[in-house]
């Protein structure tokens, strides 16, 4: 399977939207996206081949038959609100940060580079996403609050 950054197209995310907050056929995805039915057939099948969507059931209008698509679990929402809180807590990790001799940093890096370089650093940070996440958490006061934001991509060159 492609690296996750090769997943998802501009295109898909509208599709995806209507998805995450509900299971839903290709009729109720074209006409929530305002996306003729066709292109919303298209990023189906691409959504389902890359292994982000599955078939949830079925459902009958009109006497025909429609599939019902659900997003897997490989695909995350974030609501604003949830969004707009992760933004405060890095704030708040970066003054903290910057205002003391303690460890810590913010950066966000954007160069062009060759595929396989994007691939290189990209899959690293990939490993570096799954070390935190089995990091074992401690309850309490007494463990030291590590906190890391990661969010890259890849842009796709058309």
């Amino acid at each position: 399977m492609s690296q996750v950054a090769e997943l998802v197209t501009a295109r898909s995310w509208p599709v995806i939207r209507v998805l995450l907050e509900a299971p839903s056929t290709l009729r109720e995805v074209s006409s929530r996206t305002g996306l003729p039915m066709a292109v919303v057939a298209e990023e189906l099948d691409k959504l389902k081949h890359r292994g982000l969507l599955i078939e949830a059931g079925e459902r009958f209008v009109g006497g025909y038959r429609e599939r019902v698509y659900r997003i897997t679990d490989k695909v995350v929402s974030i609501s604003a609100f949830d969004l707009r809180n992760s933004l405060a807590i890095i704030e708040k990790g970066v003054v903290r940060a910057s205002a003391s001799n303690k460890p810590g940093f913010f950066m966000l890096a954007m160069k062009r580079v060759k595929p396989d370089v994007a691939q290189e650093v990209y899959q690293s940070l990939q490993e570096l996403r799954k070390r935190l996440t089995n990091l074992p958490e401690i309850d309490g006061e007494d463990g030291v609050l590590l906190g890391v934001a990661i969010a890259p991509w890849i842009e796709e060159v058309s």
